[in-house]
C-alpha cells in the first residue's frame, strides 16, 4: 500500500535467501522487480515462483 518498491526489493532479496522455496516471495520479489523496471528480473522471479 505504501508503495516503497525499492525497499520491498531489497527486503524479499533478503528474505528469499532465508526461505528460497517460498512461492509467494518469489512472486511479490517478482512485482516489486516489475514496478522499479526490472523487468528481466520480474519475468525470472514470476517463473521461479512457478
Amino acid at each position: 500500500m505504501l508503495q516503497n518498491f525499492p525497499q520491498n526489493y531489497d527486503a524479499f532479496i533478503q528474505a528469499l535467501t532465508l526461505e528460497p522455496k517460498n512461492a509467494k516471495l518469489w512472486y511479490n520479489q517478482s512485482m516489486a522487480s516489475r514496478f522499479t523496471m526490472r523487468f528481466g528480473q520480474a519475468l525470472r522471479d514470476i517463473e521461479r515462483a512457478i
